[in-house]
């Protein structure tokens, strides 16, 4: 069978998570990356309380941004929007240390406020293996 697009970008399962709240989680961010903002869907997906979250760096939650300059040229940072547009799985962090996969959609808020951008973060739903018992036969 032939892999279709949405498998290639979104796994086998291609499905994410909506959440307790039936929406993404949405961080908004200065363009320094520091959080300024958040909504109770990422309270819940990251397991931190609002306020504990405000001015701390988005790459506690999501590491693999640690070394992303945010602002390029006065523009959101290309490479990222074209990874978040391909649907590339990131890695997060829960309060406790666990990894999980997300996507994220990046949002451009202007230059005329201080938040500048706004990460729509998804959690995907993981797809389970085989296990050795229940192999799939060749």
């Amino acid at each position: 069978m032939a892999m279709t697009l949405w498998s290639f970008l979104f796994g086998a399962t291609g499905k994410v998570d909506p959440g307790p709240f039936g929406e993404p989680a949405a961080i908004t961010l200065k363009r320094d990356g520091s959080i300024c903002d958040c909504n109770k869907a990422a309270e819940a997906l990251f397991g931190h309380h609002r306020d504990q979250l405000m001015s701390r760096p988005v790459a506690q939650l999501l590491p693999e941004l640690a070394d992303v300059e945010w602002i390029q040229k006065q523009q959101p940072n290309p490479q990222l929007r074209f990874l978040c547009r391909i649907g590339k799985q990131f890695e997060a962090l829960g309060r406790d240390g666990t990894p999980f996969p997300c996507r994220i959609t990046l949002v451009d808020l202007g230059n005329h406020i201080q938040c500048r951008l706004r990460l729509v973060i998804w959690r995907v739903a993981s797809a389970t293996a085989p296990t050795p018992d229940k192999a799939v036969p060749c």
